[in-house]
């Protein structure tokens, strides 16, 4: 079973850091069917709560919330509106996951507005870089 791969070498990772869990957040795709089947990642938001519960099952990870990144072809406005009713609907369900990753640089107020509590800013800090 891939997830139990997953934990097996997750809890191998926090045994060695001398952690009992590693914090992780679900990455929630806010992209159309069409863009995500074209390798965007992320869970479709219709299925995070099952996704939830198969993460809740593995001891080595401790489930803290979501994180999404605004579609390229949307405003960062309406995704983080959207993602706010997402996440407010995971909190009904799950009340301890309380962080929520949006924003990076260009785009960072507007997911602080819709109730972000992670952004990140490798841009603004870091400036611009060129990739491998």
């Amino acid at each position: 079973d891939h997830a139990k791969r997953i934990n097996d070498r997750v809890f191998l990772a926090a045994d060695k850091s001398n952690v009992s869990k590693i914090p992780i957040l679900i990455q929630v795709s806010l992209d159309s069917d069409l863009v995500r089947s074209e390798g965007r990642n992320g869970i479709d938001p219709k299925e995070i709560e099952k996704f939830a519960e198969s993460i809740m099952q593995l001891e080595g990870l401790e489930l803290k919330g979501l994180m999404a990144v605004a579609p390229i072809s949307e405003i960062p406005e309406s995704a983080f509106a959207r993602l706010a009713g997402i996440f407010s609907d995971f909190q009904g369900i799950y009340p301890d996951a309380k962080w929520l990753s949006a924003g990076m640089s260009g785009d960072f107020e507007s997911a602080i507005h819709h109730g972000a509590t992670h952004v990140r800013l490798g841009s603004s800090i870091l400036g611009n870089r060129s990739y491998l």
